[in-house]
């Protein structure tokens, strides 16, 4: 059919009461509803000509792209760290495959002291890390300032409505940049190849985390860390906090971490 002011109104007419609709599907309209054949190219520059006097069509990309909370990332706040113990952490959440069982493990480690914790949940929920999140703050004595976390649904909700309870800024790493968040990266491979064994056949939560507790007192009280000089984190931890005697740090943190 040859283009005329009847059948450019009727596609301007579609256009304005569907103003979503692209030129294949006006195309087909008037043919099933209309009787007027013509091709996907004649509907197209019919609503280039009429462009000016049509609905903008928004792009559903850029909306998304403007309802985008802004996230801090590590390089805009590094610069106002002061370099203390506990200020900054790292958070990650894994999932594991026990023999019987799926278990996430919730860990966060302090970059600079090492020291390291980890729970064990049957599910990785905003309510699960807001828990986690709890004993972190009374085993870092309400000290922390910055937490290093990924993009997953769990550090939503209710970790996040704690969070800006407590004044605790987050931290967002960059998609697909796992060098980013690298100590606990690393720190949750140690688990894995070094602990993984101890658990593997267990079923019980309760009974996993007492496991992993035990892990803990070896990970921060007795392996040597070649990143600290060969001293353990609560080694390190005492030689920054005054020289404080590390039998005193010891017994603050496993008081705090049952």
């Amino acid at each position: 059919m040859v283009r005329n002011h009847p059948v450019e109104k009727q596609v301007c007419q579609i256009r304005r009461e569907y103003p979503y609709f692209g030129k294949e599907k006006i195309k087909r309209i008037l043919e099933r509803d209309y009787g007027i054949n013509i091709s996907v190219s004649s509907v197209g520059r019919i609503l280039t000509q009429y462009k000016s006097i049509l609905p903008k069509i928004k792009s559903q990309t850029k909306r998304v792209r403007t309802l985008k909370k802004k996230r801090i990332r590590l390089a805009q706040v590094k610069k106002d760290m002061k370099g203390i113990i506990s200020e900054w952490l790292q958070m990650d959440t894994i999932e594991l495959n026990l023999r019987l069982t799926k278990i996430f493990l919730f860990s966060a480690i302090d970059p600079l002291s090492r020291l390291y914790d980890v729970r064990v949940y049957h599910r990785a929920t905003s309510l699960n890390a807001r828990d986690f999140l709890f004993r972190l703050t009374y085993l870092h004595h309400h000290k922390i300032k910055y937490l290093q976390i990924d993009n997953g649904s769990e550090w939503e909700k209710y970790f996040i409505q704690e969070v800006e309870k407590r004044k605790i800024t987050l931290v967002y790493n960059y998609p697909k940049s796992p060098k980013i968040n690298a100590f606990i990266g690393r720190v949750n491979g140690t688990v894995q190849n070094e602990y993984l064994d101890r658990f593997y056949e267990e079923t019980n939560v309760g009974k996993i985390n007492e496991i992993l507790y035990d892990c803990l007192m070896e990970y921060n009280f007795f392996r040597p860390h070649r990143s600290l000089n060969l001293l353990t984190p609560i080694e390190y931890c005492s030689n920054l906090l005054n020289n404080r005697d590390p039998s005193m740090v010891q017994m603050y943190w496993t008081q705090t971490n049952a």
